[in-house]
């Protein structure tokens, strides 16, 4: 037989067990709620539309969501049917609309990838000498004087247009090289530029064709 004062403390024992797990039950159910109550409030404040993060997914969506609500409209990846200019691009070559102020942009071949950005602007921009020199400056070239001009450019007659022709290499081994075209539009007083640029070796590579693609060009009146 235990004594009497051993069955009460084996009695307060079994007391304070009882206890604790009362209270480590009433804890959890408490932490589960405050769980259940944070997530229900960062779900609430998603906006409209957005996946339930309570939910679990392995998927990947397979198209891009909506602009939001006033961003601008993105420029179109194509070049419009109906457009003022037109002209023949090389083998290979891969054009696309551009972003103002470009009009468009034009890409090599990969194996000899260099850039030509077409732009137009107002008027004659200052005239083929300050824009030779505006050029040679870009490539690391000294400006060149009026009385050299006939020697660092080419003039080409194509489709009833005069289009001057410039191939500017930079002085350095590393310095960028440039091919650049001057195609007057008189008829809406502005003037088309095609200016391609990348490394020395790769705009010689793609010279025959830069000269291609630039006598291939017209103007369609109206436009």
């Amino acid at each position: 037989m235990f004594p009497a004062r051993s069955l009460a403390l084996i009695a307060s024992l079994a007391a304070a067990l009882a206890l604790a797990g009362c209270n480590k039950g009433t804890s959890s159910q408490s932490e589960s709620s405050s769980s259940t109550t944070e997530t229900a409030n960062n779900t609430a404040a998603l906006p409209a539309g957005h996946p339930d993060i309570t939910k679990a997914s392995d998927s990947t969506p397979t198209t891009n969501p909506a602009l939001p609500a006033g961003h601008p409209a993105m420029p179109p990846t194509t070049l419009p049917a109906d457009r003022p200019i037109v002209w023949t691009l090389p083998k290979d070559w891969t054009e696309q609309a551009g972003m103002p102020p470009r009009y468009a942009v034009i890409r090599t071949p990969a194996d000899r990838p260099a850039e030509l950005a077409v732009t137009i602007f107002p008027g004659n921009v200052g005239g083929t000498l300050a824009n030779i020199n505006r050029w040679r400056q870009q490539v690391g070239a000294e400006p060149i004087v009026e009385a050299d001009l006939d020697k660092n450019i080419t003039r080409i007659d194509s489709n009833n247009l005069k289009i001057i022709v410039a191939d500017i290499p930079g002085p350095k081994p590393e310095d960028p090289a440039m091919l650049a075209a001057i195609v007057p539009d008189s008829a809406n007083d502005s003037t088309w530029f095609f200016k391609l640029v990348g490394s020395k070796d790769n705009v010689a590579k793609n010279k025959d064709d830069f000269t291609q693609l630039v006598r291939s060009i017209r103007l369609i009146p109206g436009k």
